[in-house]
């Protein structure tokens, strides 16, 4: 996995945050129950990263972008580009993106930051839909 995997999930963050706020006889004393938690957030990561089946087509790292993104409950990349394809047909690749980005970048700057990420997501989606309009 990229950059962008269960460890970037807010439940990893917020068990972190507290296993880093505990001191060290504490830590040892807790080791157990953060073990049990911890392969649970992975276990459930891992088992949700299946319904987004659809995300096959992009690397590996775009799609755990995508996912931590929505889990940190941000609004998914896919199903955005895809509503702008619907209600913008005329747009090719790149004018996709500079549309993308105009509108949503300024919001959310992890869009820009990542934009490598989120022009693989774009790419797909407008592959997709041109496929589906028998364009391709």
């Amino acid at each position: 996995m990229g950059n962008w995997d269960v460890k970037n999930t807010k439940e990893w963050q917020a068990l972190n945050k507290i296993w880093k706020s505990c001191s060290a006889e504490q830590q040892s004393q807790l080791r157990g129950e953060f073990q049990l938690l911890t392969d649970r957030i992975r276990r459930t990561y891992h088992a949700s990263a299946d319904e987004y089946g659809y995300l096959r087509g992009i690397s590996q790292e775009a799609k755990d972008f995508v996912i931590s993104e929505v889990k940190r409950g941000h609004k998914n990349i896919y199903h955005s580009v895809m509503a702008i394809i619907q209600n913008r047909p005329g747009l090719d690749q790149q004018e996709l993106m500079e549309f993308y980005l105009s509108k949503y970048g300024e919001k959310r700057p992890y869009l820009v930051e990542n934009k490598a990420l989120v022009e693989e997501v774009v790419n797909l989606c407008w592959k997709r839909q041109h496929e589906r309009w028998g364009e391709m």
